[in-house]
This record gives structure tokens, C-alpha cells and sequence, in this order.
């Protein structure tokens, strides 16, 4: 079976390693945030940046963003 998306904005393809993430609660720094990372970590860099929300926001998850290449305050 082979799962396919299709947006309002027009785009269309395969679903394979595509993720959706509820970002009612994020902030406009919080999208920069996952523009830093490279393209092939973004879908990675908002999930973590989801759960780093869900956290409060904690110190713990410096280390991931480190990894990915991402700055916090940028």
C-alpha cells in the first residue's frame, strides 16, 4: 500500500516519512527554529521542538537541539 497527501496549497506526493504535528500551542520563534535545521532533520527538529514545548520548555532538551544544529535565542 502506498499512502499519498494532498494539500490545499496545491502540493501533492507520497506520505512515506511525512509528519504532522499539532502546532496550536507554537510560537513564531519556535517555526525558526525548525527553518535552522537542514532540510532532511526538519520533520526530527519539529518533533522535537513539539515535545520540548509539551516539556514547559525545559533545559533537558538543549542537547537535541545542539545535535540537530539548531541555536535556541536565534
Amino acid at each position: 500500500m502506498e499512502l499519498s497527501y494532498f494539500a490545499t496549497d496545491g502540493n501533492y506526493g507520497s506520505s512515506s516519512g511525512l509528519t504532522v504535528i499539532d502546532t496550536t500551542a507554537w510560537a513564531d520563534s519556535d517555526f525558526e527554529l525548525v527553518k535552522q535545521a537542514s532540510s532532511d532533520q526538519r520533520p526530527l527538529t519539529a518533533r522535537v521542538v513539539s515535545d520540548w514545548i509539551e516539556s514547559g520548555r525545559t533545559e533537558e532538551y538543549n542537547g537535541y537541539f545542539e545535535r540537530l544544529g539548531v541555536v535556541l535565542g536565534n
